[in-house]
């Protein structure tokens, strides 16, 4: 990958890839269901470019819910829902689905207090995971 050094000018380093977690910022959905609103598609569409660059990369798409500490069946229906939506999208990009795992968790990973509305508003969230083999 390009890294920038404090000279400024860009130079491949190689590292090792770990197992690490991102979160999609501004991927969201229409209340209760799983069809993603409009501009949602801009960060999958920069996973995209990765995965295309990256051909050797597995991940795993996660879908959380906002209700923190709920893990009934329905937030991981739903959650499930969203994240292989997700998947869906990024297939229809022309990225093999083997590459792609999706997962839902529901509310029992909350990163916020899901009690106040921009809490919720964090727990609602999809996160991709480099699966490391």
């Amino acid at each position: 990958l390009p890294l920038m050094s404090n000279d400024k000018k860009t130079k491949d380093q190689d590292f090792i890839l770990a197992e690490l977690t991102y979160s999609l910022e501004g991927v969201n959905f229409k209340p209760d269901s799983d069809q993603l609103i409009k501009g949602a598609d801009k960060a999958i569409l920069e996973l995209i470019k990765f995965l295309q660059a990256n051909p050797e990369i597995r991940i795993e798409i996660g879908g959380h819910t906002a209700a923190a500490g709920t893990d009934d069946e329905s937030s991981r229906s739903l959650s499930k829902k969203r994240a292989e939506s997700v998947r869906k999208f990024i297939i229809a990009k022309g990225i093999n689905g083997d590459r792609l795992v999706s997962e839902g968790y529901g509310g029992s990973k909350p990163i916020a207090d899901g009690k106040t509305t921009e809490g919720a508003k964090k727990n609602r969230r999809v996160e991709v995971r480099i699966l490391v083999e």
